[in-house]
């Protein structure tokens, strides 16, 4: 049988546990690493230093500012809209109608303009044109943050501009509604005042550019009807003197009884000369008489009708005359009408042209404001603070997350 070694302190079993490493005991620290810095940002001593740096600094930063420092600022707001004219209908032809029953602007779409206008970059630099504006908002009673720098750009000057201001439009109605502010109560007012004056110069002079080119279309085109008529005048009266006469009509009626008086008259000698073959003989010298004037009679007469229905040796027939001067006469006609109807559009624009078609009615006017509506200080302080306190709950569920992300790893 094969000798068992009891393990002994000199055995070889022994030895072997004596040169083996030594392992450490199972316990709770096997588990768990040592506290890193992660760990001590989540102690109630960081906890404590980020809530004073994060929230009540700037807590106690805004209430010293907005308490203390910043300025008041009084706003004036007025309202208005746009009224659009109208003209009634004088006259009871259809042109007239229709001219009239054309509208020639919408005041919809001019309210738009108008608050486009106020918050634009164009009067920002009509009220600034002496450096009024800028004056204005960097007066030395207001505080340096609220300010502006009276050496800024017109760009900045334009984006302080619309900080300043608010409009709103009501789709319905149209009506707007205008508010600006200023760091006094005179000094808001004067805005507002100007910034009203301005707007209503703005949508006179966009009205009157409309009005005048109504005015100028209508007066090319009744320069257009006045060549056009003047032109068919030459043309009827070339016409009149290549045919010779004044009336076709008139000169036709003339021809035709001619020509019927000269038919009877051959008919009359052709009678003659039939009774007289029966009493002499054909070559009696009293006959050639009658044949030579019925041989006058029948080239007079087939002249005449060459002339009226046109023959074969001339194009120039009293149809084609007549039709040749009832169209020159059409188009003569055609454009005194036209000519008439266009000095009657181009009267009516130069009225519409003197007239005011939109007006701008203040229903609100702007008045003198008696106490500062901004800042609003205890809102402002709460805002800062509940931001800040929501700051610092993100930074401290970001450092959690972090740690909870090197467990894991």
């Amino acid at each position: 049988m094969t000798e068992i070694e009891a393990p002994g302190p000199g055995s070889r079993v022994a030895r072997r546990r004596a040169q083996a490493p030594a392992v450490p005991m199972e316990s709770e620290t096997d588990w768990r690493r040592s506290p890193s810095k992660i760990d001590q940002f989540e102690s109630y001593r960081f906890h404590k230093i980020t809530f004073v740096l994060m929230v009540l600094l700037p807590l106690a930063l805004a209430s010293i500012y907005y308490g203390l420092i910043a300025s008041d600022r009084y706003a004036v707001s007025f309202r208005f809209g746009l009224r659009q004219s109208t003209v009634p209908v004088v006259g009871d032809d259809l042109i007239s109608k229709l001219m009239v029953g054309m509208p020639s602007a919408n005041a919809g779409r001019e309210a738009y303009m108008v608050a486009s206008y106020v918050r634009s970059q164009n009067i920002v630099d009509r009220l600034d044109a002496d450096s009024w504006l800028r004056t204005l908002f960097s007066r030395p009673g207001v505080d340096w943050l609220s300010r502006v720098n009276p050496e800024a750009t017109r760009e900045s000057l334009w984006r302080y501009w619309q900080s300043m201001t608010a409009v709103s439009v009501d789709r319905i109605s149209g009506l707007m509604l205008v508010r600006v502010e200023a760091f006094s109560p005179q000094d808001a007012l004067e805005l507002a005042l100007r910034v009203k004056r301005d707007a209503e110069a703005m949508i006179d002079k966009a009205a009157q550019k409309s009005r005048d080119d109504g005015l100028r279309v209508a007066g090319e085109e009744l320069d257009k009807a006045g060549r056009r008529y003047a032109e068919a005048l030459v043309a009827l009266r070339s016409l009149r003197e290549s045919e010779a006469t004044v009336d076709p009509e008139k000169s036709i009626d003339e021809a035709v009884k001619t020509l019927v008086a000269a038919l009877r008259e051959k008919l009359g000698l052709e009678r003659d000369l039939a009774a007289s073959l029966t009493m002499v003989s054909a070559n009696a010298p009293q006959l050639k008489g009658l044949r030579d004037r019925i041989a006058a009679l029948d080239a007079q007469v087939k002249g005449m009708s060459d002339a009226l229905a046109g023959g074969a040796a001339t194009s120039r027939s009293a149809a084609s005359a007549i039709s040749r001067f009832e169209e020159k006469e059409l188009e003569r006609r055609f454009s005194e009408k036209l000519l008439e109807i266009v000095t009657d559009g181009f009267a009516a624009a130069r009225i519409e042209a003197e007239r005011q078609h939109l007006y701008v009615t203040t229903f609100v006017d702007p008045q003198l404001p008696e106490s500062p509506e901004f800042p609003r200080r205890g809102s402002n302080i709460a805002l800062v603070g509940l931001l800040c306190f929501i700051a610092w709950c993100i930074m401290l569920l970001i450092v959690a997350t972090i740690k909870d992300h090197k467990l894991v790893a």
